[in-house]
């Protein structure tokens, strides 16, 4: 028989660690959960998380004045062809600006411009005017 080594017990047991499961395990160690979370690489460095960059500015109106979650929706699902399922846009949407700071006040940092705003990739929701030239140069 193989031995083992040493065996752990938890309530939650998440596997991978990026940062939608650092994010599960924070949540579910708020409500009280015994939490251990499993990762083949360091922390933070799975999945998406290395790749991710900058923050949706539609819904922080930095890029351009036009700019709100509204905006983010319509860009969002327009630029979808109408795929995205709207009722989860909206709710990601109308959270994104609170999860991000929720995200900062926790210990994540963000790029960010001199002036202090948050920095952003040019593919990501980037501002209306932007996008307008993005999607007439794509039809």
């Amino acid at each position: 028989m193989t031995d083992v080594g040493q065996i752990f017990e938890c309530d939650v047991l998440i596997i991978g660690g990026g940062l939608a499961a650092c994010m599960a395990a924070i949540e579910a160690s708020k409500r009280g959960a015994d939490v251990i979370l499993v990762d083949k690489g360091r922390l933070g460095r799975s999945g998406s998380s290395p790749t991710s960059g900058g923050v949706p500015q539609a819904a922080f109106g930095h890029a351009d004045p036009n700019d709100s979650k509204d905006a983010h929706f319509s860009d969002t699902v327009i630029g979808g062809d109408y795929i995205p399922h709207q009722k989860i846009v909206r709710a990601v949407v109308s959270e994104i600006t609170d999860r991000i700071i929720e995200l900062e006040e926790i210990g994540l940092h963000f790029k960010k411009t001199a002036d202090g705003k948050k920095w952003r990739k040019d593919w990501v929701a980037r501002s209306r005017a932007a996008f307008r030239r993005l999607a007439a140069a794509s039809a």
